[in-house]
């Protein structure tokens, strides 16, 4: 489906979606199917052995913003489409995942120490939301910034023109193929589309942003 036609076809639920995450996150409380509280947690799993300690929201492009994503999530032969709604603010990233229907599965907020949410009985006690964070954090953190702290781990983190790559123990662990340079430099950070693969661990995850507003 094309981006015009995948906005058409969303348009309702965009139109809700223009509200605060804060406001969304209380109407999805309220609902009565957000109902397994996760633990809290902060590390992630990059590989099968390796773990990383989530870093700060400061990575992540300056400013305070409201994103809506499409995200494609793809593990061995299945695949879901998700639509995400983010709010990042310097101390504060708050997360709500939808289906294209509109029916609430996760709600989570990270606030620099540990994530915090509920998850819909429907969705699999598998999914750790951390990993939703680890990822977006991977996927548009600043270069510089993401890559030091990356080193401590002993992983690194190379760029070349639209493709970022991190690599662990000299192999390739998780590539992200953007579809703009402009992405790719953080110079129009949100204007196309990610693709994030993560060799490791088996699964990919394509990402179009749809809206965007500052607070």
């Amino acid at each position: 489906m094309k981006a015009p036609d995948l906005l058409r076809s969303h348009r309702p639920l965009l139109k809700c979606l223009q509200i605060s995450t804060v406001a969304i996150l209380f109407l999805l409380g309220g609902c009565g199917v957000m109902n397994q509280k996760i633990m809290p947690s902060a590390k992630v799993y990059l590989t099968k052995t390796l773990q990383w300690q989530l870093p700060a929201i400061a990575l992540l492009p300056a400013g305070n913003y409201v994103l809506t994503q499409s995200v494609q999530a793809t593990y061995g032969n299945s695949t879901v489409d998700l639509l995400f709604q983010i709010e990042k603010q310097p101390d504060r990233l708050a997360m709500a995942a939808l289906t294209p229907a509109g029916q609430p599965l996760v709600q989570l907020v990270y606030d620099n120490h540990q994530v915090t949410g509920h998850i819909n009985p429907l969705v699999p006690a598998e999914l750790s939301l951390s990993y939703l964070v680890s990822d977006f954090l991977l996927a548009y953190g600043r270069l510089e910034s993401l890559a030091g702290v990356l080193d401590k781990y002993h992983v690194t983190l190379q760029q070349q023109g639209q493709n970022r790559i991190l690599q662990y123990q000299e192999e390739p662990i998780i590539s992200i193929q953007y579809s703009r340079e402009t992405v790719a430099s953080s110079k129009d950070q949100w204007s196309g589309n990610v693709e994030l693969h993560n060799q490791a661990l088996g699964y990919r995850l394509s990402i179009q942003t749809l809206s965007y507003s500052s607070l």
